[in-house]
């Protein structure tokens, strides 16, 4: 019995030494030619110089780049299996190789028609650029720029509540330009605090300022028991000269 087991534990370290010296040769090899299966990495791929992540690291793989496994051997043991990429081999991560490649059709897809939704949304920069996000998400936080669409109501990024009661304080500084005007409503729809010349502002004149922040707080949305105890929303007011 201790001979079988003396005998196992010699072929191992036979192997052992085998692919490592495997390893030493292919590494000067200048391309990955043989028939090797192929497969693909799902993210970026490190190679190692031994089949331990403690090893050096002697290249890497992009992600969904194509490679030959060389040898899979002790992978169920190790881990790691040996892979050629660009006429370099080294060790990399099983975990980290699939047999298939990644579908980018799919994403394609989705992006193509996120571009052309963007492209068609109507976003009018009107006196108040209040709009609900279209998809029939309720409360979510919107900001200054974002391509939302949906119904009139004033009060950017206010998802899911509706404009009551809105008005305008007349400037006195004759100036023109943007100023928008972050803003805090509670459930009763009124709002709470106001910070105006926030992130959009093309006019920090601190008379247009508090003249933007006197009308958001002429705003008020409408109960509602559901929504945040504090909703982040913004106000947009554009001055003109002579108005």
């Amino acid at each position: 019995m201790d001979n079988i087991k003396n005998k196992k534990i010699l072929v191992l370290i036979l192997i052992l030494t085998g692919i490592n010296f495997g390893y030493n040769q292919q590494t000067n090899k200048q391309d990955c030619s043989g028939d090797y299966p192929t497969y693909y990495t799902t993210t970026l791929v490190y190679l190692y110089q031994e089949q331990d992540s403690e090893s050096a690291i002697i290249g890497e793989v992009p992600d969904g780049s194509a490679v030959k496994v060389e040898s899979s051997l002790l992978g169920s043991v190790t881990g790691f299996w040996s892979i050629c990429y660009k006429g370099k081999s080294g060790f990399a991560k099983k975990k980290q190789l699939s047999y298939k490649k990644k579908s980018t059709e799919i994403k394609s897809k989705s992006l193509s028609i996120s571009k052309n939704t963007s492209s068609n949304q109507n976003v009018d920069h009107n006196e108040f650029l209040g709009r609900t996000t279209s998809d029939g998400a309720l409360y979510t936080t919107s900001f200054f720029g974002s391509p939302n669409s949906g119904s009139e109501i004033g009060g950017y990024g206010l998802n899911g509540r509706s404009l009551v009661n809105k008005g305008k304080v007349q400037q006195e500084c004759n100036e023109e330009g943007r100023v928008v005007v972050k803003i805090m409503v509670n459930r009763n729809g009124k709002v709470t605090s106001a910070e105006p010349g926030v992130r959009g502002t093309t006019n920090n004149n601190p008379c247009l300022l508090e003249t933007a922040k006197k009308t958001a707080f002429m705003h008020k949305w409408n109960l509602d028991s559901n929504a945040p105890s504090q909703q982040v929303g913004f106000v947009v007011v554009n001055f003109k000269l002579g108005e």
